[in-house]
């Protein structure tokens, strides 16, 4: 017989978050000022996966295309803010995009995965609700819980994260990624932006 654990989330808002404005899938986005915001964990004290985030992004450095980060606290991580939010919920609110912004993010999107992979990180969740939109709808990369590896393919972290049903490549253990599971990912994604829809949008997710 299995045992099945119910963890009760609550609210909580460390020194100078105002308001929560995303609950992730172990983390709460939390608002700092117009610019910043903090990554904390759902469950306090709980901040392994944001600390792996923190040492991917200082590998990646500063990027066009990825999400800069402002340093650790003894909370969570403080990061840039996208004022426009998700690509997710952008493109869920607006009827109409022009093609020409829509190439424009298929392009980025393209790029910031390149640019990761030189790096030897596997973002291993790439999907609409980690690609964020700046002031001037440019196309940051986020959500870095993924992995990075050595020149020779050892994993020398791992946050644990994977892709959601929807973006997952087939694979024979459920653990594993690499660069094309990012890739298939990347395409369900450039899908989305080019559809409005996911590739499985009529599928149920279990």
């Amino acid at each position: 017989m299995s045992h099945i654990e119910i963890v009760e989330l609550r609210s909580y808002y460390p020194p100078g978050v105002s308001e929560i404005i995303v609950l992730g899938g172990g983390s709460f986005i939390g608002l700092i000022d117009d610019t910043t915001v903090l990554k904390y964990p759902n469950i306090p004290g709980d901040i392994e996966g944001i600390h792996v985030e923190a040492k991917l992004l200082e590998v990646l450095g500063s990027h066009p295309r990825i999400i800069a980060s402002k340093g650790l606290t003894e909370h969570g991580l403080l990061l840039q803010r996208a004022s426009n939010g998700s690509m997710y919920g952008y493109i869920s609110s607006q009827p109409v995009i022009a093609l020409e912004l829509k190439l424009r993010w298929c392009r980025q999107a393209a790029e910031a995965v390149g640019y990761i992979h030189r790096k030897h990180v596997i973002h291993c969740d790439i999907n609409l609700r980690n690609l964020l939109l700046d002031t001037n709808l440019d196309l940051w990369l986020a959500d870095f819980q993924g992995m990075l590896k050595s020149s020779d393919n050892v994993t020398l972290l791992d946050g644990l994260f994977r892709e959601c049903s929807k973006s997952y490549s087939p694979r024979d253990h459920g653990d594993f990624a690499c660069e094309k599971t990012d890739i298939f990912a990347l395409g369900s994604a450039i899908s989305f932006i080019m559809t409005g829809h996911e590739v499985s949008h009529t599928l149920t997710v279990l």
